[in-house]
């Protein structure tokens, strides 16, 4: 069973491309909605880190019951969730797969400036970030969006600490074009995941949730690489 994880106001829909692959490929899969996600702009900024892990958590633990092997798959926070899930079920997680985790967030920068105007000016790019987004467009987003900002910055923290219990291989994603995860989350990973195999793939035309077709395929490839390796 693959468990698809999405990140912070994004949807389960934003990766059938991934589900689709994995589906051919003879793999059972799975993709929950976070709590605070898929309602209101009030559901989403009352909406807390600690109710998004136990809903992961929850899904987990029952799927343990049907499936003798689960991987995990996360975007974004839904990276940081499932790295939790995984040291929390070390025994039935057989791996994490993460697309754009962060541990670090990107700072201002030319390429942060170029993935902006991209968002703004290309029609394309924009209607995906939109049609991924499960939550209402709406001027109070903008200060609305403070609180889970700030709970994002708490799982960080959190997962952080639980890496060294990690146990099943890692395998995650990073885009060097990402808006708003830094690259240098991966050598927080490279220390901190001390118990198990890491490695990584990074990408050199992609945002952080935009990706481009030919790279699409890059991540699909290497998903089903690692899910048949663990």
């Amino acid at each position: 069973m693959v468990v698809i994880i999405h990140g912070l106001m994004g949807s389960p829909r934003q990766f059938d491309f991934i589900s689709e692959a994995a589906q051919i490929s003879g793999y059972s899969v799975t993709a929950p909605t976070l709590p605070g996600h898929g309602g209101t702009i009030r559901e989403f900024s009352e909406s807390k880190f600690e109710q998004w892990q136990e809903h992961v958590d929850t899904e987990v633990e029952r799927l343990i019951r049907d499936f003798e092997s689960i991987w995990l798959v996360g975007h974004s926070i839904g990276g940081l969730l499932a790295l939790n899930a995984s040291a929390r079920f070390n025994r039935h997680v057989r791996g994490v797969f993460t697309i754009a985790c962060p541990f670090e967030f990107a700072r201002f920068s030319v390429k942060l400036v170029r993935a902006r105007l991209l968002q703004i000016f290309s029609s394309k790019i924009r209607s995906e970030y939109i049609s991924s987004n499960s939550i209402p467009t709406s001027p109070s987003l903008i200060w609305r969006i403070r609180k889970p900002v700030a709970e994002v910055k708490k799982l960080v923290l959190s997962t952080r600490e639980n890496l060294p219990r990690v146990h099943a291989p890692v395998m995650a994603v990073y885009s060097s074009f990402d808006e708003v995860t830094s690259i240098r989350s991966i050598d927080i990973q490279k220390t901190a995941l001390s118990n198990t195999h890491f490695e990584y793939m990074l990408l050199n035309e992609s945002l952080h949730a935009y990706y481009t077709n030919h790279e699409r395929l890059m991540i699909t490839d290497a998903l089903l690489k690692f899910l048949a390796l663990t």
